[in-house]
């Protein structure tokens, strides 16, 4: 009892982040394993994130070469007689070389957190994924075939997942309709407070109507020139019930 000790230790920089911890007494030994469960954050669905990260679409090595070795502060880095000094304004010149050539841009990731989506369709995406890293460092025609394979298998686990998905929610909320369209909205069912079911084209007598108070116009004479089109598409009377007609019946 007097020499027992805690050997383990566990570090956590957000302790709002755990949930639960502890120690688990095997009776196996006298060293008892120490555990934690972190809180898993709810994502909402069809939400999105915001990184940055460095773009190297026009990033090239031998541009970068060129630069790192014309660039005239290298005198201060060979010529530094503290080694601090001399990391520091060489950890500049590549910061600013990297910010040249691969500037930092921010990027909007589509959190996958749906609900549709399973184990089984992220292990297929994952083998598309890899399928197509494979062709990309080995363009050849078998690779070829096999990423478009793995695209075909992808998208129609997808869309089976989305069925079934959609199936069970409707059993499910057969009697509570609140329930329901809320579920289709989140799989991106439209409803009347999307902005996307407005009118943004019109077609006249074969003419693309774009301008708002020209559309307008427009539908204001369609619809005020309903009335007056229908009568004048009707047939011809036979004169059975005009006045002289109504006269000689009475």
């Amino acid at each position: 009892e007097s020499s027992s000790t805690t050997i383990d230790h566990i570090f956590a920089a957000q302790t709002d982040m755990i949930a639960r911890s502890g120690v688990i007494k095997s009776g196996i030994s006298d060293h008892h394993a120490i555990y934690f469960t972190r809180k898993r954050p709810r994502l909402k669905l069809n939400s999105h994130r915001e990184i940055q990260c460095r773009s190297y679409k026009r990033y090239e090595k031998d541009s970068a070469v060129s630069m790192l070795l014309t660039n005239s502060s290298f005198a201060d880095v060979k010529s530094a007689t503290d080694v601090n000094s001399g990391i520091e304004n060489l950890i500049e010149i590549l910061q600013a070389t990297l910010d040249t050539l691969a500037p930092m841009r921010t990027m909007r990731i589509k959190s996958r957190s749906d609900q549709w989506l399973d184990s089984t369709v992220r292990m297929i995406i994952a083998e598309k994924n890899k399928a197509w890293n494979a062709y990309i460092n080995s363009k050849t025609n078998v690779n070829c075939q096999t990423y478009k394979d793995a695209v075909n298998e992808a998208t129609t686990a997808v869309r089976r997942a989305k069925k079934e998905y959609i199936k069970e929610k409707i059993n499910s909320y057969r009697n509570d309709s609140k329930k329901l369209w809320k579920t289709l909205k989140d799989l991106g069912a439209p409803c009347k407070n999307v902005s996307s079911t407005m009118v943004t084209s019109l077609m006249v007598n074969n003419e693309l109507i774009t301008d708002q108070k020209l559309m307008a116009t427009k539908f204001n004479e369609f619809f005020s020139s309903i009335a007056s089109n229908l009568v004048n598409n009707l047939p011809q009377s036979s004169g059975a019930f005009d006045l002289e007609g109504v006269a000689k019946f009475y």
